[in-house]
């Protein structure tokens, strides 16, 4: 995942391995999950796709990921971005 763009429209950028639902976090200092910001559709494998996190973030904003399959299975959260 890599973040792009600039205020006010911070994107974050990311291909999968696994189609499914893709959930924006603010992270943690653990890079956990801290506060749901925005989910995608569904997508599926490759990419690469972008989604835009708008007003909900700041620059150097800290954010994560998970992804969600069709079989309700969460991924662990993703490296952490920095919005920029």
């Amino acid at each position: 995942m890599t973040g792009v763009g600039t205020a006010p429209n911070h994107d974050v950028t990311f291909t999968l391995t696994t189609g499914g639902f893709v959930e924006i976090f603010k992270a943690d200092a653990a890079g956990q999950g801290l506060t749901f910001l925005t989910s995608s559709g569904s997508l599926g494998v490759g990419g690469p796709y972008s989604v835009s996190l708008g007003a909900a973030v700041t620059t150097n904003n800290v954010v994560a990921a998970t992804v969600t399959d069709g079989t309700n299975n969460t991924s662990a959260f993703s490296n952490t971005v920095i919005v920029p």
